[in-house]
């Protein structure tokens, strides 16, 4: 199970006071705009490609799942795996529940070990789980620097803790075992990755996954590196004769993948196919050769 953001739009990504008409939601008052803290979501969640959302907000219900998400950035969108209104049996009793009630019967129906909630709601929030919950207030939202230092905290933190536990790609795993496995998964992509009569995209994507298991390799043997960006943890994997030139595309072309629409098409030119796999194939001679000369905790 990935580890979990728990999303509110009203008061988080934009004021509370939204009107939702015959002609879709209207913000109330001419100086603030509908999301207009998305694109910043975005890029605090960028160093973190494995949290998925689900969202905690009415829009899912007003809406349905598939509209309400489509409100979002791409970025964001992709990340969206469900919402808490999948557990709304009978909307009386619904509307009694606090939010926090509601966010924890998808925590205990699906089994979620790490999450996070961004939320302004005011009521009960027990204390053992102020760790899990990002208080916003509703004018403001991710506007307050309180909120985004503190939401980059706990993300780092949440990070750090399921990186022990070996949740998600580009996570960090603790043992030899493990890392083998990491290091014969990106082989096989590799392998993959070479296979001409293969579709660019598939072999993109193929490129793309090995490079995802070397960064967790380094995430485990530099633990330094927990809570970088993502091009970041991709300026800092290691290669071995490579030239700058190709590299600084690589990273490039890795990044903007990453954050397209996951059910987008993706037009990919075999030039870019050709590049990325260089860098793949440089990035894990480096990484075994560095793995030579480390201790891996069992």
């Amino acid at each position: 199970m990935h580890p979990i953001l728990f999303l509110s739009y009203d008061g988080c990504l934009h004021p509370e006071d939204v009107l939702h008409t015959d002609g879709g939601p209207q913000l109330r008052g001419g100086e603030r705009r509908l999301f207009e803290h998305a694109e910043l979501l975005a890029e605090i969640l960028e160093p973190y490609p494995d949290l998925e959302i689900v969202l905690s907000t009415a829009w899912a219900r007003i809406y349905g799942l598939e509209r309400a998400k489509d409100f979002l950035p791409a970025a964001l969108r992709s990340r969206v795996v469900g919402t808490t209104y999948e557990f709304c049996g009978n909307m009386v009793e619904w509307a009694e529940l606090t939010e926090f009630d509601r966010i924890m019967r998808y925590v205990e129906g699906h089994g979620v070990r790490s999450w996070l909630a961004l939320s302004c709601d005011k009521y009960y929030w027990p204390e053992a789980f102020h760790k899990n919950r990002v208080w916003v207030y509703n004018r403001v939202g991710l506007g307050e620097d309180r909120t985004r230092e503190q939401l980059t905290e706990k993300l780092k933190q949440m990070h750090r803790e399921t990186s022990r536990v070996g949740v998600g790609l580009i996570g960090g795993v603790r043992n030899a075992d493990a890392v083998r496995m990491l290091c014969e998964a990106a082989t096989t992509k590799i392998a993959d990755a070479r296979i001409s009569q293969l579709s660019a995209s598939t072999r993109f994507q193929a490129s793309y996954d090995a490079v995802c298991c070397c960064a967790s390799i380094m995430l485990t043997i530099e633990p330094r590196s927990v809570g970088f960006r993502l091009v970041q943890i991709l300026e800092e994997l290691p290669v071995e004769h490579l030239d700058a030139g190709i590299k600084a595309r690589s990273i490039a072309l890795l990044q903007a993948w990453q954050t397209t629409d996951y059910w987008e098409p993706k037009d990919v030119k075999l030039s870019d196919v050709d590049v990325v796999l260089e860098f793949a194939e440089a990035v894990l001679s480096a990484t075994e050769s560095r793995l030579q000369g480390t201790h891996v905790a069992r």
